[in-house]
């Protein structure tokens, strides 16, 4: 995965928007996202944003999900 976040051109918004989905998706990325960090292959702050607001977003679907949603 950090390949794959390394080959990305500096400036490119890409790999922050798989970040983003890869943490809506499963929150354990943020694992994955601090050692690029550490490492120097991406920017705190990008990653930060993008890690919080796919949690958020995922957060966000299944309280709506638990909150709105009517069995029968």
């Amino acid at each position: 995965m950090l390949e794959l976040l390394a080959s990305a051109p500096t400036g490119n918004v890409l790999p922050y928007i798989f970040l983003t989905l890869a943490a809506l998706a499963e929150g354990t990325v943020i694992i994955f996202d601090g050692a690029a960090v550490s490492i120097g292959q991406l920017p705190l702050l990008p990653v930060f944003l993008a890690v919080v607001s796919g949690n958020l977003f995922a957060d966000l679907g299944w309280y709506s999900l638990g909150r709105f949603g009517k069995l029968g």
